[in-house]
């Protein structure tokens, strides 16, 4: 039906949210529509899986992400202290974005993301930063990261570990000296890095895959 035809009292929105935490951005639509959901992104297991190591892509950390002012005020906090002294690991970074380090390699396909997270010890995941002081917003790296079974860690973001891996699964720092000590102190446990990755992966498996976002938008309608 045409836009001007449809009902508000019947309109679902859909938001960049978890369900539990909906109401906080959402709440106040509940008074003009009938129904509101909340919908995260989620993992495509077609594009990303566990995929063999590539030689020329191996490193201990890498980030696939654009650089921007605003991205940037986390990114220093939390990535771009890893990078000096130069040398001290192995960084690959690639985003449509140039970086200000020279562990920016530039642009990559899909492809080769799937391979560079299977080829990475650790794959930080950081967001921007309305999602650590909120909450409520939880990016697609996490569950691109998780189906391809690479082991993260995250800044912290309150819904990644209340709504989504919520046994432990996921390796969340508290603030950025957390993180690096967290970087430290995963970088040389291969059996605690695969622990975790291996936890993470089965729960977006069984919950968070693309998949299962069509089968809530089927649901609410029903």
């Amino acid at each position: 039906r045409n836009v001007e035809s449809i009902d508000s009292k019947n309109l679902v929105l859909f938001n960049y949210v978890h369900p539990n935490k909906k109401d906080y951005l959402m709440g106040s639509w509940e008074n003009s529509v009938s129904k509101t959901i909340g919908l995260l992104p989620a993992a495509d297991p077609s594009v990303y899986f566990p995929d063999i190591a590539d030689e020329s892509l191996k490193c201990d950390l890498s980030f696939v992400g654009g650089y921007w002012p605003y991205k940037g005020q986390n990114l220093d906090k939390y990535i771009i202290p890893l990078c000096y002294p130069i040398g001290k690991y192995n960084i690959k970074i690639f985003g449509n974005q140039a970086w200000p380090v020279s562990q920016y390699m530039g642009v990559i396909d899909d492809k080769t993301v799937r391979k560079l997270f299977s080829s990475s010890l650790i794959c930080p995941n950081v967001s921007e930063p309305h999602a650590n002081v909120f909450g409520f917003e939880v990016n697609e790296r996490v569950f691109k990261l998780a189906s391809s079974k690479a082991f993260f860690i995250s800044d912290p973001i309150s819904s990644l570990t209340e709504d989504i891996f919520t046994k432990g699964e996921a390796v969340v720092a508290t603030d950025p000296d957390n993180f690096h000590c967290l970087v430290k102190e995963f970088i040389n446990n291969p059996e605690q890095r695969e622990k975790h990755a291996a936890a993470c992966y089965q729960t977006v498996m069984k919950e968070h895959t693309y998949a299962h976002r069509a089968q809530q938008i089927m649901e609410s309608f029903s």
